[in-house]
């Protein structure tokens, strides 16, 4: 398979590369999660972007950082660091061998690798976790805290920085299958997003491979968890994407699903 690189971090371009471009770095700040900013409105401050580039002359291209051969999840940026999903197969560790979800960190100053989180994959192969797909979730970052969704449909929060010796450091984690029971269809994708003390995160629930079945009807499409990794409530609504935080008529609202439910929510209570 053809290798995939991430060369930076903000915005995908033809032959499977992210470029983090040649310019003011500190001009858009971070990128601490998808869309930037919890209303998900996809708007950048940052000034002097490049609108051509050339990775073989590294014409306005900083640096560049091999990934596996497929990636999904957007890369975010935050603290110095370039985090982002993507499978095994460019292993980082030789020990590490095997299909597996993979979430990458990269020193945004120079795309040095730093850590890796590796998820095994689901044994029911691809009605919940497709071959190759790796981590397709965009996590979220504050702080020293990293949350996101793994293959496995685990909620994982870890320490940004690391264990210190290029692997990740756990601090919780919570399986929505064992949990809610939650039955992804074919990937769990969600991009967390936050309020408060809460964390939002879609389950992936959905149909089997039959597009017809829902084996577990009753499960929650999206869950509320603290921070903290306790105090577990479900949010009962149609969605499958991600959540966005956003402000109507001066009023705080958790949108579940923009396209699909337009429900809502006070973030704070359900």
């Amino acid at each position: 398979m053809t290798k995939k690189f991430i060369a930076g971090a903000l915005a995908a371009v033809p032959a499977t590369l992210l470029v983090l471009w040649a310019s003011d770095p500190n001009a858009g700040g971070d990128w601490p999660m998808w869309g930037g900013t919890p209303d998900r409105n996809m708007v950048s401050a940052m000034k002097g972007a490049p609108t051509t580039w050339d990775v073989k002359t590294k014409k306005n291209v900083k640096w560049m950082a091999e990934l596996g051969s497929q990636s999904y999840g957007n890369p975010v940026v935050a603290d110095g660091l370039v985090f982002v999903g993507t499978n095994n197969e460019n292993t980082k560790d030789p020990a590490v061998k095997g299909d597996k979800g993979v979430l990458m960190a990269f020193r945004e100053s120079d795309g040095a690798f730093q850590w890796q989180d590796v998820n095994d994959k689901l044994p029911a192969g691809r009605a919940n976790d497709w071959p190759f797909q790796g981590v397709c979730s965009s996590p979220l970052v504050e702080g020293d805290r990293l949350y996101y969704v793994t293959n496995r449909c685990e909620i994982r929060c870890l320490d940004t920085h690391g264990d210190g010796n290029k692997h990740s450091k756990v601090i919780w984690k919570f399986d929505m299958m064992e949990e809610v029971g939650s039955q992804p269809h074919n990937m769990s994708n969600s991009s967390p997003v936050s309020y408060g003390d809460l964390l939002f995160v879609s389950t992936a629930n959905g149909q089997d491979e039959s597009h017809v079945h829902i084996p577990s009807p009753r499960a929650p499409s999206i869950v509320a968890v603290n921070k903290h990794g306790t105090d577990i409530t479900p949010l009962l609504s149609n969605a499958e994407k991600s959540t966005v935080i956003e402000t109507t008529a001066g009023n705080l609202q958790a949108d579940l699903d923009k396209e699909l439910s337009d429900a809502k929510v006070a973030p704070a209570t359900g």
